[in-house]
């Protein structure tokens, strides 16, 4: 395998060099569980949100992604992150 210079690699089949696959760099790293960045400054917020409804984590998640349109944007991004982080 080599790079071809363009972002791309070259893999060797059959003695001759061909073109295949783009591969993000990245995806082997992502393969192995990447992992989560979440800034300081947000950590917490989506739980203190599910404490003051009397809920926990996965079902105000659950409760926000059903009813969307009470819930700001940022919110409902919130609990979509909460639910596939704990898939």
């Amino acid at each position: 395998m080599q790079d071809d210079g363009q972002g791309g690699m070259m893999f060797k089949h059959g003695g001759q060099m061909n073109k295949r696959h783009k591969i993000n760099p990245m995806s082997n790293y992502y393969a192995q569980g990447g992992g989560i960045h979440i800034k300081k400054e947000n950590r917490g917020k989506f739980t203190a949100s599910a404490n003051r409804a009397g809920m926990g984590v996965q079902a105000f998640a659950r409760h926000v992604l059903t009813n969307k349109d009470d819930y700001s944007s940022t919110q409902v991004k919130r609990a979509n992150f909460a639910r596939n982080a704990a898939s």
